[in-house]
């Protein structure tokens, strides 16, 4: 029974039994006189007399102290019994009518009392019976979902479930948590169970999470992480209560091992990354074999890494997450998680021949995984560049192959349709550069290349809009198209959509808001629409009002471009060393580059050349390299290749 019920239940008996409190000292009263009157009769008889009634009892042959004659000595005892019969008279008289109204007391209260105990044990049981019924029905639906929760899910950050799925377990576990909270409080919880109920908080901040990703809604990440800190709750009460017996099972310790790497991983989530880097190293005290330990420190360290503004302090960050991956390995090395996730760190380093070799070995051990098979096609796609000899349609079939797949496994993957979209764009623009540079043959290809890409993304925006997501990252993908295919007015409604889908989360900053880029070619569109208008005379009325308001976006679109720009670039841009190292060359590079972009955008076109010449100069062999696998340069590599 419930501790605070029992509380209830006592109290409420011994505010009914004080009630009992007169009748019983009645009762008492009624003992006392049975068992003690002589001795208070006794009390009320003066000395003297008494010493004579004793004295006579215990004559002896020896003479009397007490001269006296028999007459005397009757006169005395008739007396004595006189005053005898007095006091027991009183005192009797006294006691029965005490005695009749304590019976009488005894027996009402008796039945008063025990009637209204009764009804308080009975409305007790009751509440006891309806909690209890209550606790061993939501116990049996919480085990129920306990045994959907996958350990290797949770600990790993890999959902295996689909969308659809993975929400109707999310509402079910949801509900039942709501209906349950508050009343199973973790002090009448086992740890075990209590572990099992984080699991179900971890679930769902992670569905949560991915929720805010794809919705790019913040008030959905503030959701998950407030579910994970009541994971988190559930996982360290757990763990404080554990036994701490030195002759732990096997089960036991793989059991809390688990339970410590859950607790780092929602710790890391919520960026407390010390206490995570805690929960792992207690982990592997537990058991220094255990495979998950390595695999959610590398975790911690990836994360740690993203949230690194330095360079070199990010990438050491990443290398010391490879570290973790492979002692991971070391132990299992067939798991296509650790495979994946290390290749993912590989391709972050731009180093995606490695990451492919991970992807490829990842692949032997879940064949169907759509997040392996998406990730390898974006590691081809980066090594995919232009090649002034040939089209590459190899490449192009092998990286569309697992974005088909990617899909297949995962039918609600529609990122893979924006990717495979993005690599039929990729194809066009290495068709028009060689349609330009060897036959005009290929200029067919290069259209239809387009068209097919549109479509593409035509249906991700479908699935993503009966999903609920957020598709300005869509809505820019389709505008690109149509500016690369010179359609203006469609690019510019295209680039409006994404806006206003980026309107609708204005706290949410992810990549979008720091590529100038987007900006840029808002303004570059802008421009063209004006000139088309005018060149058309679409515009008959209010001339002067539509002019005005496309010139000021434009300016906006430029001013917010500018400022990116300057954050990005503007302290390598600035760098006067000439004596740089490798890396420090493909850096200033970069952003001569990027820099060439911009005036391209802005229509300065020998601007843009001044800064080609100068990467040139530095490494021409990486200013190929960017402008061979850059969308953008199709616009411009006839005014400037």
């Amino acid at each position: 029974m419930n501790s605070q019920y029992n509380n209830q239940f006592n109290s409420n008996l011994k505010s009914a039994s004080g009630k009992l409190l007169l009748p019983s000292l009645s009762f008492l009263l009624v003992l006392f006189s049975v068992f003690v009157g002589d001795h208070i009769i006794n009390y009320f008889i003066p000395d003297q007399h008494k010493q004579v009634s004793v004295d006579t009892q215990n004559k002896t042959d020896q003479p009397s102290q007490i001269a006296t004659t028999d007459e005397q000595f009757d006169k005395m005892l008739e007396r004595n019994h006189r005053i005898h019969d007095i006091v027991e008279k009183h005192i009797s008289e006294t006691f029965v009518l005490f005695g009749s109204i304590g019976i009488v007391l005894i027996f009402a209260g008796r039945y008063w009392v025990g009637k209204e105990v009764e009804e308080h044990i009975k409305s007790e049981k009751n509440k006891v019976e309806e909690i209890s019924w209550e606790r061993i029905i939501n116990t049996s639906e919480l085990m129920i979902l306990f045994s959907w929760i996958n350990d290797e899910e949770l600990i790993s950050h890999v959902p295996f479930l689909t969308p659809s799925k993975a929400k109707i377990l999310k509402d079910s576990i949801e509900n039942k948590l709501k209906g349950i909270e508050g009343k199973m409080p973790d002090i009448n919880l086992t740890p075990v169970f209590n572990v099992k109920l984080g699991d179900l908080y971890s679930y769902i901040g992670n569905y949560y999470y991915e929720e805010a990703e794809y919705k790019k809604n913040y008030d959905l990440k503030k959701m998950a992480k407030d579910m994970y800190e009541k994971g988190i709750k559930k996982y360290k009460f757990a763990t404080e209560k554990k036994s701490d017996k030195n002759d732990v099972m096997v089960m036991e310790s793989i059991f809390w091992c688990q339970t410590y790497c859950k607790l780092g991983n929602l710790n890391t989530d919520i960026e407390n990354y010390d206490e995570a880097d805690s929960s792992y190293i207690e982990a592997l005290k537990i058991m220094p074999s255990y495979y998950w330990s390595y695999h959610s420190h590398g975790d911690l360290f990836v994360k740690k890494a993203k949230d690194q503004k330095d360079k070199e302090a990010r990438n050491e960050e990443y290398r010391e997450a490879i570290k973790k991956y492979e002692e991971a390995l070391k132990i299992q090395p067939t798991n296509a998680v650790t495979l994946y996730k290390k290749g993912i760190v590989y391709a972050t380093l731009n180093q995606d021949i490695k990451a492919i070799e991970c992807y490829e070995k990842a692949l032997q051990f879940s064949d169907k995984n759509s997040w392996i098979l998406h990730s390898w096609g974006d590691s081809i796609n980066k090594l995919w560049r232009y090649d002034n000899q040939e089209y590459d349609e190899k490449t192009e079939k092998d990286i569309i192959d697992k974005y088909q797949k990617s899909i297949d496994s995962n039918y609600t993957r529609y990122k893979s349709l924006i990717e495979w979209g993005n690599v039929l764009l990729k194809s066009a623009y290495f068709l028009d550069r060689l349609a330009y540079f060897r036959e005009s043959k290929y200029s067919d290809n290069a259209f239809m290349k387009r068209k097919e890409a549109i479509e593409k993304y035509k249906k991700a925006l479908d699935m993503a809009d009966f999903m609920k997501d957020n598709t300005c990252d869509i809505w820019y993908a389709r505008g690109n198209a149509e500016l690369y295919s010179s359609e203006y007015i469609a690019a510019n409604e295209c680039y409006k959509k994404a806006m206003k889908e980026k309107d609708k989360s204005p706290q949410w900053k992810d990549d979008f808001d720091n590529n100038f880029r987007n900006w840029a070619k808002q303004s570059y569109v802008i421009i063209h629409v004006i000139e088309t208008l005018l060149h058309n005379s679409i515009i008959s009325t209010n001339y002067d009002t539509k002019i005005k308001e496309y010139q000021d976006l434009n300016q906006k679109m430029l001013k917010e471009a500018t400022e990116i720009f300057d954050n990005t670039f503007g302290k390598t841009l600035d760098r006067t060393k000439t004596d740089m190292t490798d890396e420090e060359e493909k850096e200033k590079v970069n952003a001569l580059y990027n820099q060439a972009m911009f005036y391209c955008f802005k229509f300065e076109l020998e601007n843009a050349q001044e800064q080609l010449n100068i990467a040139k100069e530095i490494n021409s062999d990486y200013l190929n390299e960017l402008r061979d696998k850059d969308l953008d340069w199709g616009l411009f590599f006839k005014k400037l290749d």
